[in-house]
């Protein structure tokens, strides 16, 4: 059964849209205070998986580690829900949602520009943010909650950031449109995922890599942090790093940060 489309959609953009993927239920808000909020309080209630949440407004929007996120009018704020999952494959979801994002995009841009990823769930565009994924694990079981972010026609600008949108490179796609973009491609290669693991999505991931060979630090969850050359990501996700003594460390979780300094080791 198709969704009715609020308001703010015209009847035009009603028969233009692009087909959804029939794996997955479609419920479209005009605002919320969090997609991902509003995907774990109806799995609480017993919704179901496999539901694409999109709203054109959040008012609470947050990020990883309960971090504030500026979800401007106009950009894209949705959330997958995903079923099916064993615990040990949930840290996988950044990498395939990444992958999906990649192809989504890349086609609406100028040929002289294509996305970059920021290990472990950031979307660069010209060096610069693009937006960001947040998997977020609900009270059932077997199952994950996968925000995405995009700054589609206006960047937040505040001290620390440096932001872009897609509108800068004359990307003019309506956040429904890219919605569906997203929540088809990310179909196909949860499959590709589901059936051939994740090492196919980390060559995918890999070719669009930020960083790779550089010196970047790395900041973990207590605010340690640790320094050295990014070497690769591994077919398990982790990042390697080569540190300043000549040692490779294998990284779960962190922020990853580019340095501009030089990094030896022996």
């Amino acid at each position: 059964m198709q969704n009715r489309l609020p308001e703010f959609f015209s009847l035009d953009e009603l028969y233009q849209l692009p087909i959804l993927d029939r794996n997955w239920r479609l419920r479209v808000l005009e605002e919320i205070d969090s997609t991902n909020t509003e995907a774990l309080r109806r799995l609480s209630a017993g919704v179901g998986t496999e539901e694409i949440i999109l709203a054109t407004k959040q008012t609470k929007g947050h990020g990883k580690m309960g971090r504030h996120w500026i979800s401007m009018q106009g950009n894209l704020a949705m959330t997958a829900t995903v079923g099916g999952l064993n615990d040990t494959s949930l840290s996988d979801l950044s990498f395939v949602t990444a992958v999906s994002i990649l192809d989504s995009i890349n086609p609406l841009l100028p040929l002289n520009r294509r996305l970059q990823v920021k290990w472990p769930n950031d979307i660069f565009l010209n060096n610069k943010k693009l937006g960001g994924i947040l998997i977020e694990i609900p009270e059932i079981e077997h199952a994950a909650v996968v925000g995405i972010g995009l700054n589609v026609v206006k960047a937040p600008k505040f001290a620390g950031l440096n932001a872009t949108c897609l509108a800068e490179f004359g990307c003019t796609v309506s956040i429904m449109d890219l919605a569906i973009f997203i929540a088809n491609n990310f179909s196909v290669w949860l499959k590709r995922w589901k059936k051939n693991g994740l090492k196919p999505v980390i060559a995918a991931w890999r070719t669009a890599a930020i960083g790779i060979g550089k010196p970047i630090s790395i900041r973990f969850p207590n605010d340690d942090q640790i320094h050295g050359t990014f070497i690769d990501v591994g077919e398990d996700g982790r990042l390697l790093l080569k540190t300043c003594d000549g040692f490779t460390r294998f990284i779960f979780a962190g922020d990853m940060f580019l340095e501009k300094r030089h990094v030896t080791s022996n």
